[in-house]
Formats: structure tokens, sequence, C-alpha cells
């Protein structure tokens, strides 16, 4: 063994331990440290298969983590939804919305046309609605807001 070093505190240790078991002969210490190199060689083994394993679990939870991240988005983009001021006012104009687009003075016959005005406002900012002209139209949002806030399907 060219430039290595021998531990020699570790022979002596393996000489005594080999000794206290009975064991007095060079072959026989010989064939114990064989034993234990493949008992160690083993074990070596049975890590990697388990580093390997637990690289794919890893992957397992990055897949689903993933879409747990996702649906705790998608419900952040829900939360202004339940911001609205008037939300009777909101409800009216999204049913509205079913069918066709709405005059924007269609909304404000009935109702105090500030409190129309401004639900509309905060309609457009969350994105439920659009206005097109005088026109109110649905929105990227309207579907969400018609599942998660009105529970509708």
């Amino acid at each position: 063994m060219r430039g290595k070093k021998i531990d020699n505190e570790f022979l002596g240790e393996f000489i005594q331990e080999c000794v206290q078991s009975g064991i007095d002969s060079p072959e026989e210490m010989v064939q114990r440290a064989k034993q234990q190199i493949s008992s160690i060689d083993n074990a070596i083994k049975e890590i990697e298969i388990k580093k390997i394993r637990r690289s794919k679990l890893l992957d397992v939870i990055a897949s689903f983590d993933k879409e747990t991240k996702t649906n705790k988005n998608e419900e952040a983009k829900m939360l202004p939804f339940f911001k609205l001021s008037h939300p009777n006012i909101c409800k009216r104009i999204s049913d509205y919305l079913v069918k066709i687009p709405v005059n924007v003075k269609v909304l404000t016959n009935n109702e105090r046309e500030l409190d129309v005005m401004f639900s509309i406002k905060q309609m457009i900012e969350c994105k439920i609605i659009s206005k097109v002209g005088e026109h109110i139209v649905r929105g990227e949002m309207y579907e969400n807001y018609r599942t998660f806030v009105l529970q509708e399907k």
C-alpha cells in the first residue's frame, strides 16, 4: 500500500476486539475484517436504495405540493370577492349578466345610483365584470364569483 498510512490505533483496537472474541490467528482476523467489510457494503447498498426512494418521494411531494399551492393561489384570488361592499347589488348585477350584457342605465334605475356605481367599480377591480362603453359584460372572474360567492354550479 504505497503512500497510504495505516491507522495504527484502529489496527490495535481491532486486534484487541478479535482477541476478546476468541480470534487469535491472523487468518481469522482477516476473515472477520472481510465479513465486516461485506456487512458495511450491504448497508451502503441499502442506504443507496433508500436514497433513490427518498428522491422519488420528494418528487411525489413536489407534484402534490404544487397543486396545494395552486389551490391556495386560486383561493387567494377569491378573497376580494368577499370584500364587496354591497353584496346584494353585486349579486343583482351578476344575475343580469347571466344571459346578456347590460346597459349601466338599467342597473341604476331602481337603486341608489352611487351604491350601484360603487359596486360596479368594485366588481370591475375584481375582474368579475368589464365595462364596454355604456354596457357591462362578464369579466374573466365572473364564473368564479358565481361559483364561490353565490354558490352556483
